[in-house]
């Protein structure tokens, strides 16, 4: 495996461009094996979560953000809502972690 650089594989092609740059493959073919990879880093130990659950977890976080987002601005129409106090922002996020648990009941009633 090439080289890590800054957290970057080294580059696969020259500075020349045009019809006389050159590419070298063998770089190129290793860099394409990480195309679609990502890494999770967490602080849990191996015994507290394995790889499987950490990323199930992130999984999870994704469909989540993907939710809120969706149900503010698609399913219900909601303006922003801008909260100051501690207890309205508490509140606030109770609300919307309600509905978020209808919607998903609601979901899976439908499937089955």
């Amino acid at each position: 495996m090439p080289e890590m650089a800054s957290g970057r594989m080294g580059p696969s092609h020259s500075t020349r461009t045009g019809p006389d740059a050159d590419v070298d493959q063998s770089a190129l073919a290793e860099q394409q094996k990480l195309d679609g990879c990502y890494v999770l880093k967490t602080d849990l130990t191996q015994p507290q979560a394995d790889a499987q659950s950490v990323h199930a977890r992130y999984k999870d976080l994704a469909l989540v953000e993907w939710a809120f987002r969706t149900s503010k601005t698609v399913q219900l129409e909601m303006r922003p809502v801008h909260v100051r106090l501690a207890s309205r922002t508490r509140g606030h996020a109770l609300v919307i972690m309600l509905a978020y648990k209808i919607v998903q009941e609601l979901a899976r009633r439908w499937q089955a």
